[in-house]
């Protein structure tokens, strides 16, 4: 299962891992998201950084 935002895809599912394929940009920070399915389905580990502009 993929999610795609006008044709370009967001995310990829495989297995019980959801990764973001790109890290979005959301105010100036780069975001990649990471959500974990197992004993605790919603569990969600978010990394970034800021980029100067």
């Amino acid at each position: 299962m993929s999610g795609q935002d006008e044709g370009e895809a967001l995310y990829l599912r495989s297995g019980k891992a959801l990764e973001v394929v790109a890290g979005g940009t959301v105010d100036g920070a780069v975001v990649a998201q990471r959500a974990y399915e197992g004993s605790d389905a919603d569990h969600q580990h978010w990394s970034g950084s800021l980029s100067a502009r």
